[in-house]
């Protein structure tokens, strides 16, 4: 988010030096519309004499070159600037959630459910077994091998509800927000294999599904460690 920011501060600057506006980037709650958006179009219109659209484009245009490893860019109809994670971004993402210090994450005191627990249990062991499987076909989880338009919705889907965990973990530590949002990943991935026979899936795809995977492994583990640590559950 920071990028994008620091990439419309130059566009301004460039453009419009003599125009002072707080440039505002907001997540998208709605998901099929990008990672995030801004209303600078609007904010611009009171200046220039056209539409938010037509200024979208234009901002577009101008700064598309400088965050194209991270984000894909579309302007809606009414001018909302969306930024979609690129190949890059979801790359930076997935080394992130692997990189995750036990220490960093806070621990809230809150009740939790050990019955429900054993669903991120039952998920971390299930998709690290599936991952094993694949390595001995050939499939390994290489960032390097993401392709984002070898991605079926449900698999979009799951991959955002990675993303939600990661940013509650980050934001909020272990709480009761970030537990339910891996509860919701653990539905998510059981309505995945209820669908999906996942060895006849092709390569890119499964090479995809590995990568997502040991996120999901990477994010139940440390929710996991740091939970017994925490008195919440024994892990055999």
């Amino acid at each position: 988010m920071e990028n994008i920011k620091r990439v419309l501060d130059d566009f301004l600057k460039s453009n419009y030096p003599d125009v002072n506006i707080k440039i505002e980037i907001r997540e998208n709650k709605d998901k099929k519309k990008g990672a995030y958006y801004t209303t600078l179009g609007f904010y611009l219109m009171t200046y220039i004499n056209q539409s938010p659209y037509d200024i979208g484009i234009f901002i577009k245009n101008e700064i598309k070159e400088k965050l194209k490893e991270y984000y894909d860019i579309e302007v809606s109809p009414r001018g909302y600037i969306n930024f979609f994670l690129g190949k890059e971004g979801y790359r930076r993402s997935f080394r992130e959630i692997k990189n995750i210090e036990l220490s960093k994450i806070p621990m809230e005191f809150i009740f939790i459910d050990k019955c429900h627990l054993k669903k991120i249990q039952y998920l971390y062991e299930r998709v690290d077994n599936i991952l094993e499987i694949l390595k001995l076909e050939g499939i390994y989880s290489d960032f390097q091998n993401f392709d984002k338009e070898h991605l079926e919705f449900v698999e979009k889907q799951i991959l955002d509800e990675i993303l939600n965990v990661f940013k509650a973990l980050k934001k909020y530590g272990i709480n009761k927000k970030s537990i339910q949002s891996m509860f919701f990943l653990c539905d998510l991935f059981d309505v995945y294999e209820e669908k999906v026979i996942i060895k006849y899936l092709p390569k890119k795809r499964l090479e995809n599904l590995a990568i997502i995977m040991k996120s999901i492994v990477d994010l139940a583990e440390k929710i996991l460690h740091k939970l017994e640590i925490s008195g919440y559950l024994e892990l055999k």
